[in-house]
Order: C-alpha cells, then structure tokens, then sequence
C-alpha cells in the first residue's frame, strides 16, 4: 500500500528527498530572514483542512514550528481532543494525532542551513525516518 506524505512548508516552498507519493502545501507566503508570520498571513484553516480530509495522509512532515502550529490547529478542529499544546514542536519530533503521524523539522531555510543549526544530514534523516514510517504501514 503507497501512503500518502504531507509536507508542510513554514516559509518558502522547497524540493524535498521523499521519494514516495507527496503534496506539498506552503502555510504561509515567503518572509524576510529571521520574521515570523502575523496570524492573519498564515492562510491554514479552510483550505489545508479540507486537503487533509480530502488526501487522508499516513504522515505530515512539518518543516518548521509555524508549519507545526498551522497543521495542529487544523487537525484540532478535527479530531476531538486534541489540543495544540500536547505536541511540542522539535527537530525530528514524533507525534500521532488520531492516525496520522506528524513529524517536524527545523525548516531549511538559509539561515538554519548556514549557522548549521539544520545540517543536510540531519533534514535527510527525518525523511529516513518519515520513509521507515511509511514502509512500516
């Protein structure tokens, strides 16, 4: 059975080493080194919660907090019980909420890339690890 990734993209879309079905999805539009997004920017509710009803995912991975934060307020509205707080967001963090499996990484962007804060070694082990999931289902 193909399982069905979701990446979730905090601040600019990018090309990532899944070779396995995929969609990817930008949360918010592209923003200056080191700015975060105003609440209003992050465009998740409507849209990204009906795809993730619609594709029934395995696994989200989510490339940065603000992608973590969109995708759990949105599995939120959806799954009774959840609440955002019980999932900390952390490089290579696990999570099952309801039966999907979230996993989190620091976003590649080129401030974590170039202070070695997200080494390419460590972005390739999160989609190992997103694969190991995927062909354990």
């Amino acid at each position: 059975t193909m399982a069905l990734v979701l990446a979730f993209v905090a601040f600019a879309a990018m090309e990532s080493p899944v070779f396995f079905n995929r969609w990817r999805e930008a949360i918010v539009r592209a923003l200056a080194h080191r700015a975060l997004p105003a609440a209003a920017t992050v465009t998740c509710a409507g849209f990204l919660a009906h795809e993730i009803a619609a594709l029934t995912p395995a696994v989200i991975v989510c490339l940065g907090a603000v992608a973590h934060d969109a995708v759990l307020q949105c599995l939120a509205q959806h799954i009774p019980g959840i609440r955002r707080s019980q999932f900390k967001f952390g490089h290579a963090a696990e999570h099952r909420v309801g039966d999907i499996r979230v996993v989190d990484s620091y976003h590649p962007s080129r401030y974590n890339t170039n202070t070695g804060r997200l080494t390419p070694e460590m972005f390739r082990a999160v989609f190992q690890r997103v694969r190991d999931i995927v062909d354990g289902l």
